[in-house]
């Protein structure tokens, strides 16, 4: 989780800077911003979805070492 916490807010801090320059002295095109803003989220989402996937499952393995589940 530390990982997909550390991405995150690297990915958002990028996206914010992104966001200001876009916003004060148009750094891109829009239809390049807007598909770069949908990457970002995908991205993020993506890398939180797997973090969390991978800590359940983890987790569900020592479990099964400990004797808590079948």
């Amino acid at each position: 989780m530390k990982n997909a916490a550390t991405v995150s807010i690297i990915l958002i801090s990028v996206w914010a800077v992104l966001a200001l320059l876009q916003l004060w002295i148009e750094l891109l095109p829009v239809e390049v911003f807007f598909k770069l803003s949908i990457t970002f989220l995908i991205v993020g989402s993506v890398a939180v979805g797997v973090s969390l996937i991978r800590k359940e499952y983890i987790d569900e393995q020592q479990m099964k070492r400990d004797k808590f589940i079948d």
